[in-house]
């Protein structure tokens, strides 16, 4: 990809391919064999037809749409097929929200509530669009300004399961759903664990809202300390079956959490929502990021809306949102009520 820029190059330069590296060039495990190079292309056209005319978008590593959070984990996906609204990639907060399909009825109502709560503070919820607590985060996040990314371990032409096809079909028209599988991948069963190391990968932290010690998000959760980023787990009765894998993760040293001001507090303790201080000491001074700035010089000394923070700005409004977020949390700005805001410091 360093050598060619982007995939275009690639397929038009096939042989070249070939000769210099002396192997086939591969994607989503399957290999451009040189033999069939024709075949494959004439596949790879098809394909690309298919996402011009349904409007899905193909992020490859080296495009600035790529988010920079995901290129830093190991193994990051080469490409990202992309479905709805691709701005929600590079949303300054992003949580991924997992647990087991087999869920209770708290597990549901804890995983919409927290994923709508932060939601309509400008958070995005990124999740697996799976059964049980995947489907509820959604179903929450979608709600709110931060909306909401699914992740799937299928083609984009599968909708898996089936029974969530209507709500891969609103995600895509009020959120995103990507995927790194060429068309007409099925539900293999080894995708999902591979699937979920971008769900810990676009996110700066990771939420287990109900798990068993069996459950797939445990493997979230361990991708998400691989790379380096903080697990939550909200805490089940004592022996529970259904709370066995998020007992686990507490035990071992993930952060106990119990509602969604939890999970603000620690994230902003934790830096991933924070101000940027540089020296230290009493010499430490305040740096505000452009965005910051631009809203703080429109405030003024004001009390103004969130509506009139839009017009004067270009921004999108999950930006903002998850902006005024960390200008509220460090003390710079307050909100009232109607989502008015005013600065104190």
């Amino acid at each position: 990809m360093k050598k060619y820029g982007n995939f275009e190059k690639i397929f038009s330069n096939m042989e070249e391919v070939f000769q210099f590296y002396g192997k086939p060039f591969k994607i989503g495990g399957y290999a451009l064999n040189k033999n069939i190079i024709n075949y494959q292309k004439r596949l790879i056209e098809r394909e690309i037809d298919y996402y011009n005319k349904k409007g899905i978008a193909i992020i490859d590593y080296n495009s600035p749409k790529y988010p920079d959070i995901l290129r830093k984990i190991y193994d990051p996906p080469i490409v990202l097929f992309a479905e709805g609204n691709e701005d929600l990639l590079n949303n300054q907060i992003i949580l991924s929200v997992v647990g087991s399909r087999n869920a209770t009825n708290r597990g549901l109502t804890s995983s919409y509530n927290i994923s709508f709560n932060l939601s309509e503070m400008g958070i995005t919820i990124v999740s697996g669009l799976a059964k049980g607590i995947d489907s509820y985060a959604h179903k929450g996040a979608i709600n709110g300004i931060g909306s909401t990314i699914a992740v799937m371990a299928t083609g984009m032409n599968i909708s898996y399961p089936p029974i969530n096809g209507g709500l891969r079909e609103e995600i895509s028209k009020r959120g995103l759903v990507i995927s790194e599988f060429p068309l007409g991948t099925p539900p293999l069963r080894y995708n999902f664990p591979r699937r979920n190391r971008i769900i810990s990968g676009l996110a700066d932290a990771t939420l287990v809202v109900q798990a068993s010690k069996r459950s797939g998000a445990l493997i979230t959760a361990q991708y998400a300390l691989e790379q380096g980023k903080d697990v939550m787990a909200l805490p089940g009765k004592a022996r529970s079956d259904f709370f066995g894998g998020n007992n686990l993760l507490i035990k071992e040293g993930a952060y106990l959490v119990e509602d969604y001001h939890d999970i603000l507090d620690l994230m902003g303790k934790k830096g991933n929502i924070g101000k940027k201080l540089v020296g230290s000491n009493n010499n430490s001074k305040l740096v505000y990021s452009n965005i910051e700035n631009d809203i703080l010089t429109i405030m003024g000394d004001d009390t103004i809306s969130l509506e009139e923070i839009g017009r004067e700005l270009s921004y999108p409004i999950s930006r903002l949102i998850s902006t005024l977020i960390m200008l509220e949390i460090n003390g710079i700005v307050k909100q009232k009520a109607g989502k008015y805001f005013y600065r104190v410091q």
